[in-house]
């Protein structure tokens, strides 16, 4: 599932230049095609409106070629390849927006798509919860990662936090963990949730995924739907709360119309925690950084 999903992370960084600067052309193009049918509309005047609008005819004239000009200015777009995107300063920009609400970073070079390990990868617990709770958002998410991890095979530091192969990994489930220890991660990863590492709800939705394979092996069935519950609803709010994300980002459990029902309802009552959150903390309702502002102006030439 992991793999799924930084699969789908990768493509986001190529094909979204595509999209945006797509819809830019087609904006331009409906302005060039405006202005035309402006010109068009001056001819088609009776005699007498178009003697009205003679005084203005000159000035008419240069707003139509200064709106023309605007739009072939917009519709001039670099072309560049993937391979001079991942070489250039352009995939930094991108980098930077999916860095922004926590995503893993990607080496933005020619060799592609390894991911980098997470700043604060193989620091002791104890050091960072000295810095998770002075309101280190990274450090709250490495200790988050860190205790779900211990929760479920007694190893201290996830190797999670390496990113690259291992983010793709995960714990080797048996029928006991330590649901105190795992209660604890969730917290701290909600923690840096709520100053902006919006990517922790993705790692919290996983831990219920480990939490339901262990109550599943134990032969404790009855708490399996509600796991599935709350493992989709967490998972979905990146996507709510990030319209550009795409559907495929997150892809959790197949659900009931009952249940899916009362996932989203969760995924609602979770933001409005989100926000309160956010509000103890001084910080305003968290609103998404848009693409727009990181990266424009190229596209990838097919």
């Amino acid at each position: 599932m992991k793999r799924f999903l930084i699969l789908g992370v990768l493509l986001l960084v190529i094909t979204s230049v595509v999209v945006i600067n797509s819809q830019e052309g087609q904006s331009a193009r409906e302005v060039s095609s405006n202005s035309e049918l402006t010109k068009v509309d001056q001819l088609a005047l009776p005699k007498t409106e178009r003697s009205a609008k003679s005084a203005n005819s000159a000035e008419i004239k240069q707003e139509a070629e200064e709106t023309k000009l605007m739009a072939d200015e917009e519709l001039t777009v670099e072309c560049i390849t993937v391979d001079e995107f991942l070489s250039s300063g352009l995939a930094e920009q991108v980098q930077k927006w999916y860095s922004s609400w926590g995503a893993p970073r990607f080496d933005m070079s020619e060799q592609g798509d390894q991911q980098i390990a997470h700043e604060y990868a193989g620091y002791q617990n104890d050091v960072l919860r000295e810095l998770a709770e002075n309101g280190d958002r990274l450090a709250q998410y490495a200790l988050g990662m860190n205790l779900i991890w211990q929760s479920f095979t007694g190893e201290t530091l996830s190797p999670q936090l390496n990113w690259g192969d291992d983010l793709m990994s995960s714990p080797t489930i048996e029928s006991n963990y330590d649901y105190e220890l795992l209660e604890q991660g969730r917290q701290w990863l909600l923690i840096a949730a709520a100053q902006g590492y919006i990517y922790a709800y993705t790692d919290i939705a996983f831990s219920y995924q480990y939490q339901k394979d262990a109550e599943t092996l134990a032969g404790r069935e009855s708490t399996v739907e509600e796991l599935d519950v709350l493992n989709y609803a967490y998972g979905t709010i990146p996507q709510q709360i990030i319209p550009e994300i795409d559907s495929f980002f997150f892809q959790g459990p197949k659900l009931d119309e009952e249940s899916l029902i009362k996932a989203k309802l969760k995924t609602k009552e979770f933001i409005e925690d989100l926000n309160k959150r956010r509000a103890e903390f001084g910080l305003g309702d968290y609103k998404a950084p848009q693409k727009s502002d990181y990266f424009q102006g190229f596209e990838i030439c097919q």
